[in-house]
């Protein structure tokens, strides 16, 4: 009886803990506070639609622009490369002249940088304006987590930050739905504006906090240095890495084909000695942009490499299921829809 009375009470901590309208009711305690998970909640949804959904594009794009899709998938290849790259800097930047202006600053650009790609008369230029989306959604990711911090205490982040990940969940389900029916009866370009509306409730609703942190702001902008050299350097090293993995080169997406050897190993090879210079520079410097000190600590670095795994298997299946499916069975884009739904429909569940 005892075992069935835990087993009871721990199925009902986890009902509740999932309850995410329930959390939002408890800890809207002010107006502060509601403030804030409504904004964060409205970014987050706006971040995630501008980011995997789009993904659904990719096979569209391409007959559009009459390329292959794999000159097409760099408009979300570019998202994430820049979006990877510049969130440590977009966090530090925070620290320096406030969270709140950063974030709010995030949303714009992300705002404006879909709106302008939805214009976009060539794929250059698609992908052009799909790396301001990435700053946006730097900027944002970057501060999002430190402005919910300075609101709730140690106790109630957990259930604090489940609002906005259900949201981000609900941003990816809406996109997917929507997308899909936009694909196959309308335009791609429509995928990209939808992000206009969203984007400006998102801005409304995200001005408020500014006026929480304006002491913070002031305070925090003559105490922080930012290793402008160090942060150059991370996002260089960053960037090789990822492109040293891409198929960028002439002939076969092979890694063993002659040209395919002459393109990769140098850019790996270039990789690691940015990274030595990276780790040689920030252990010699007396404000490292990046303290190395962090990854000493196991539960951190467990946390990052989890979190790594998680992302990079979402990304695989969210940026190659729709090529698969459309272009490889020859299926309609609605198809994928069908296919990528039960994911994201669980997600709301299990944020």
């Amino acid at each position: 009886a005892s075992v069935l009375e835990t087993d009871l009470a721990l199925l009902g901590m986890m009902i509740h803990r999932l309850n995410v309208i329930g959390a939002f009711r408890e800890l809207g305690t002010d107006k502060q506070r509601r403030e804030t998970m409504i904004a964060l909640s409205s970014t987050q949804l706006l971040v995630q639609l501008s980011s995997i959904p789009i993904a659904l594009t990719i096979p569209s794009v391409a007959r559009y622009f009459d390329v292959d899709v794999a000159q097409a998938a760099w408009l979300v290849i570019v998202r994430l490369l820049v979006l990877g790259s510049t969130v440590f800097l977009a966090a530090r930047l925070g620290e320096k002249y406030g969270h709140a202006k950063m974030y709010l600053l995030g949303a714009v650009i992300l705002c404006a940088g879909s709106t302008l790609a939805a214009t976009s008369v060539s794929l250059n230029q698609l992908i052009f304006w799909s790396g301001f989306v990435g700053i946006g959604g730097a900027l944002i990711t970057a501060n999002s987590n430190a402005i919910l911090a300075m609101v709730f205490d140690n106790t109630e982040r957990g259930r604090a930050f489940s609002v906005p990940a259900v949201a981000a969940r609900m941003g990816g389900l809406i996109g997917l739905v929507a997308f899909g029916l936009f694909l196959q009866f309308i335009s791609w370009r429509l995928v990209f504006l939808t992000s206009l509306p969203l984007g400006l409730i998102a801005i409304k609703h995200s001005y408020p906090l500014l006026k929480y942190q304006v002491e913070q702001a002031a305070a925090n902008a003559s105490k922080i240095k930012i290793n402008y050299i160090g942060a150059a350097l991370m996002v260089v090293t960053l960037g090789t890495f990822i492109l040293s993995g891409l198929h960028v080169h002439e002939g076969d997406e092979s890694f063993v084909s002659r040209e395919a050897l002459s393109y990769h190993l140098p850019m790996h090879m270039l990789f690691l000695a940015l990274l030595g210079l990276f780790i040689v520079v920030q252990q010699r410097s007396r404000e490292p942009f990046l303290d190395l000190r962090y990854f000493k600590q196991k539960y951190f670095s467990m946390a990052l490499f989890t979190n790594t795994t998680a992302h990079l298997s979402m990304l695989a299946v969210t940026t190659l299921i729709p090529i698969m499916v459309e272009d490889g069975l020859g299926q309609i884009p609605l198809m994928v829809t069908v296919v990528l739904f039960p994911n994201q429909f669980l997600g709301l569940f299990l944020p």
